[in-house]
């Protein structure tokens, strides 16, 4: 359910900052694997899936990737460092600087794998 919250909150975000189609990139396998199905899906996690799939349809966007944690470090460190904060922090256009180390690392990671 956490995984389907953050990647509404994320397309509610995307939308308000007037991003057009996006690629969402989850390393929750079964999130993943519900969202890029055709049929409905009967389980809680699933309700909030179909109206995903609504959203993301009317945004546009077609791909939906599963990356392990390993290939997203930044990724699983921002969401530990976030646990610990009382407001919601937003960066567009430059990330914080104790997470650019990581991004760069990813971003390699990329190439070789």
């Amino acid at each position: 359910m956490a995984e389907c919250l953050a990647i509404r909150w994320g397309i509610d975000l995307a939308v308000e900052h007037g991003f057009g189609q996006c690629e969402i990139e989850t390393d929750c396998l079964s999130v993943a694997q519900i969202l890029r199905r055709e049929e409905k899906v009967m389980i809680e996690e699933g309700v909030l899936c179909e109206d995903l799939r609504d959203h993301l349809s009317n945004m546009g966007l077609i791909q939906v990737g599963f990356s392990g944690r390993n290939n997203n470090k930044a990724a699983h460190l921002m969401a530990h460092t976030a646990c610990g904060w009382e407001e919601t922090e937003v960066w567009v256009a430059r990330p914080p600087i104790f997470l650019v180390s990581h991004l760069l690392a990813d971003f390699c990671n990329i190439f070789t794998t």
